[in-house]
């Protein structure tokens, strides 16, 4: 099983408060035996796995569980528990990952002035690459909020979702329509 690839999002050991253990594979799934998974959090090991696919075509999988903080985390997935659509089965893998302590996290609170029509907009906090850290899309209350922010340098844009779909649309050149909008706060 040496060509069953399983890659995740806790590669540094640690995963973020509000994030999830993601699974990816190069080859989709056929069969994904979470029965055969074993979960501890600090030595205990933990009543049932459950994972959902997080793309239709099998490719992600997705620990739905609320990672608390401070807290060591270990996964088993013995050998053939994961099987990929060329019949290939994985050899055990063991993972393991922290969460930091709440007091490395902070809360970012964004207002809007009630007058301006920003419901169905989308509102993300990007790095200074302008690469999406946090995004929600706001609906009627006047702030929305950003929980389990490490610190760092921020931008807050907003993207005015015309057809609120909750994604940036480009322009369609031959059907002339024009990208949406983007704004970044200024300070």
């Amino acid at each position: 099983a040496s060509d069953f690839n399983i890659s995740h999002n806790a590669a540094d050991n640690s995963i973020d408060l509000g994030d999830s253990l993601t699974l990816a594979f190069l080859t989709p799934v056929k069969v994904f035996d979470q029965t055969k998974i074993l979960l501890y959090k600090d030595s205990v090991l933990q009543s049932a796995v459950n994972f959902s696919a997080v793309d239709s075509q099998k490719f992600q999988y997705k620990l739905n569980l609320k990672l608390l903080p401070q807290h060591q985390y270990y996964l088993i997935i013995p050998q053939g528990a994961i099987t990929n659509i060329l019949d290939h089965k994985n050899d055990t893998v063991v993972m393991a990952w922290q969460t930091r302590s709440e007091r490395e996290y902070g809360t970012l609170a964004v207002s809007f002035d009630s007058k301006a029509n920003m419901i169905g907009n989308i509102i993300q906090v990007v790095n200074n690459d302008d690469i999406p850290i946090f995004q929600k899309q706001i609906d009627s209350k006047p702030a929305v909020l950003f929980e389990n922010m490490l610190p760092g340098k921020y931008r807050i844009k907003v993207i005015g979702d015309k057809n609120k779909n909750g994604v940036f649309d480009t322009g369609k050149y031959f059907l002339k329509t024009q990208p949406e909008d983007v704004f970044y706060h200024r300070e």
